[in-house]
């Protein structure tokens, strides 16, 4: 009798205890009414996104909240992660604060789990407080600090012609294949020549960071160009290596911000997504204009879901010239990098080399003459994209005039572009 007396008492505790919890449930009333909270912040001044991304501030992004009970809830982050466009964090425990809720917390994403988030934050009605420190997969091994290649010379044959100072090297990698073979090495030592000249004078390291993010120390002082440097190679003889380093500063290097270019890994390839509010805000903000961020991001993104030809519109409305002539296909081209990055190839070769580079799908829409007949093969190349747009822009010296006859070193590339079969150029790191 004890023992079904006590069994019955047992029975009563537990099914007081859960309509205990069952009423307690029922009757709970969230902190803040969901329907003020389900909003995307940052898409307007009246729903508020203080947002850091590796402990500094992004501007210009938006952020979904969803919460059914006040308890748990999901945010969806809008171009945020290198390389998606959309990506949810789940199931985030929501806790009680003064007139808020808070929450953090370390989550894979949903449909992204390579991607490791950890974040915390606050949100209320109108505003919200998000910290984000993010690791992106890096299935190549690209995470890393590259400096530049060397710059180096030495013989070489091309055909029946020895040269004693050839451009075997350089900081800029160069890799062209035209019908005619000394036609193909003589660009790709020019564009070895010209990048080792230049790009060291501008920038030093490059670094791949494993929340996304590319740094560069780079340099900010005057770039010295001697055209007596220029013209020997294109005669095949380059500067010596003491007078190309003589070049390069040794002080002076500055560290780029975070936040202004991102990397991911898609398809084996590297992808580079500029953030082109930040840049523009950046820049705004170093000639000490102002202008509210959320008005420049939605400027932006209503430029960037435009077609090619309202583009043109809306560039010759803003700099007074003609667009007109210019294909769709090269601004189709821009914006599809504008929006889902720039595709790189990466391929490591010997002596610890690493080359990064765009590859002939990239220059063909602006070097393509599709408006020249086949039968007139002098004036092949007149009427690319490249071509109309140095005319144009140096009709209205945007090119300085000591500069406009550069295009003539694009000549031969372009009269020869419908034989090219490569064209690989980029950066040659280590």
């Amino acid at each position: 009798m004890t023992m079904k007396k006590n069994l019955l008492l047992l029975l009563m505790v537990i099914f007081t205890i859960n309509f205990t919890s069952c009423k307690d449930d029922d009757d709970y009333t969230p902190l803040i009414p969901p329907s003020d909270i389900n909003v995307t912040y940052g898409s307007d001044n009246n729903n508020k996104l203080n947002l850091s991304y590796s402990d500094v501030t992004l501007s210009g992004k938006q952020v979904k909240f969803a919460t059914t009970d006040g308890r748990t809830a999901s945010l969806t982050l809008m171009d945020i992660l290198p390389g998606k466009a959309e990506a949810t964090v789940e199931n985030i425990a929501l806790t009680e604060g003064e007139g808020e809720y808070i929450f953090s917390g370390t989550s894979p994403v949903s449909r992204a789990a390579e991607y490791s988030v950890a974040y915390s934050g606050s949100v209320k009605k109108g505003e919200m407080t998000l910290k984000l420190n993010v690791s992106v997969p890096d299935p190549k091994g690209w995470v890393k600090t590259y400096s530049l290649g060397a710059y180096t010379t030495g013989e070489f044959t091309v055909g029946d012609k020895k040269y004693s100072s050839w451009v075997l090297t350089s900081p800029l990698y160069a890799a062209c294949a035209f019908e005619d073979l000394e036609l193909s090495a003589s660009y790709s030592m020019l564009f070895k020549g010209l990048g080792g000249l230049l790009l060291p004078q501008v920038l030093k390291t490059v670094t791949l960071e494993a929340d996304g993010n590319i740094r560069a120390q780079y340099y900010s002082g005057a770039i010295q160009i001697d055209q007596n440097l220029i013209f020997p190679m294109l005669m095949g003889q380059g500067p010596s290596e003491e007078v190309v380093n003589a070049l390069i500063p040794t002080s002076g290097e500055l560290n780029s911000p975070k936040n202004l270019a991102y990397w991911f890994e898609k398809d084996g390839k590297l992808y580079v997504k500029l953030n082109i509010t930040a840049i523009i805000a950046q820049a705004m903000s170093d000639s000490e204009t102002t202008g509210g961020d959320e008005t420049l991001a939605t400027i932006i993104a209503t430029v960037l879901n435009g077609n090619a030809s309202t583009i043109k519109q809306l560039l010759s409305q803003f700099t007074g010239l003609d667009f007109s002539e210019i294909s769709d296909a090269s601004f189709e081209m821009l914006l599809d990098w504008i929006k889902n990055g720039i595709p790189l190839n990466v391929t490591k070769a010997e002596g610890g080399h690493t080359y990064m580079y765009l590859d002939r799908t990239a220059f063909d829409p602006i070097f393509k003459d599709t408006e020249t007949p086949a039968d007139d093969p002098s004036n092949i190349g007149s009427k690319s994209d490249l071509m109309k747009l140095w005319m144009l822009l140096s009709e209205a010296e945007i090119i300085p005039e000591d500069a406009q006859l550069a295009i003539l070193l694009f000549a031969g590339i372009l009269q020869e572009w419908p034989t090219n079969t490569a064209f690989n150029v980029g950066l040659d790191l280590k």
